[in-house]
């Protein structure tokens, strides 16, 4: 691979550091999470991935977390 020029050393570097930051921000909310309760549920369509819908998904109103999928009935 040839060497990078000064231009995108730079782009590089603020890539690896907006990585570090997205690992730093998940810890930081798993541990958030961990001391919800979750005192307030909805029920929902969540879409885990572009097409893939969850209908009937329960999830924490105040953290966010995923709870789980209730059935229809």
């Amino acid at each position: 691979m040839k060497e990078l020029d000064q231009k995108h050393r730079h782009i590089k570097e603020k890539v690896q550091m907006m990585y570090e930051l997205s690992k730093i921000a998940e810890k930081s909310l798993a541990i958030a999470r961990k001391e919800c309760e979750h005192p307030e549920t909805e029920i929902c369509n969540y879409m885990w991935a572009p097409g893939h819908i969850n209908p009937n998904t329960k999830i924490c109103s105040v953290c966010g977390e995923v709870l789980g999928h209730d059935e229809i009935e």
